[in-house]
């Protein structure tokens, strides 16, 4: 998304500067809530004109755990992996 490796054009030397992408296939959902540990679990699936080139076709789809105390996240960790437009989450009512 940003640095030396970075191939999304315009704002690699500061992910600050990058163009957000405007997706309207945006799907999520919170998988867990721990309130006593304060930790989230959300899937999200960014859908179409998520993923360019080759991918295209695909979609982004990404679980975040967040770390939540004082009302404020103070950490947050993600695992990304391209998969098919609209793949169930394993949660979508029948």
């Amino acid at each position: 998304m940003a640095g030396p490796a970075c191939t999304r054009g315009g704002g690699c030397d500061n992910i600050k500067t990058q163009r957000i992408p405007r997706l309207s296939g945006i799907r999520w959902r919170v998988a867990v809530v721990d309130e006593e540990l304060g930790i989230v679990w959300i899937r999200l699936d960014f859908g179409p004109g998520s993923l360019f080139g080759e991918n295209a076709s695909k979609s982004l789809i990404v679980w975040e755990a967040f770390k939540v105390y004082g009302s404020q996240i103070h950490a947050v960790e993600a695992f990304m992996k391209v998969g098919p437009q609209n793949a169930p989450s394993g949660w979508d009512a029948n």
